[in-house]
């Protein structure tokens, strides 16, 4: 069973055990700005040999990105996102 973001061209959707966990939310450009900002930031801070304490913080903006304070996730998690065999520009900003 999948946990994770299901993307197709509406959008996407959070799983949890091959649940909806969340409504289903279309993928905009706010988002990809959010997460073109996410990845560069990662770059820019494994190029920096940045501390811990700065992937934590990003990777708490992605966990809030997909409501992931409102989904009842459980631990260990393995998380997967799925997309379709020629990803949009905007579920590549995903990927």
């Amino acid at each position: 069973m999948v946990t994770g973001l299901i993307l197709d061209a509406a959008g996407f959707e959070v799983l949890v055990a091959g649940k909806p966990a969340a409504p289903r939310r279309p993928l905009g450009p706010d988002d990809v700005d959010l997460l073109q900002g996410v990845a560069a930031a990662y770059v820019d801070a494994v190029h920096a040999g940045a501390d811990d304490a700065v992937f934590v913080a990003l990777g708490r903006k992605l966990f809030a990105w997909i409501g992931g304070d409102r989904i009842p996730f459980r631990t260990p998690l393995v998380f997967e996102v799925r997309a379709p065999a020629s990803p949009s520009p905007a579920q590549w900003a995903v990927l």
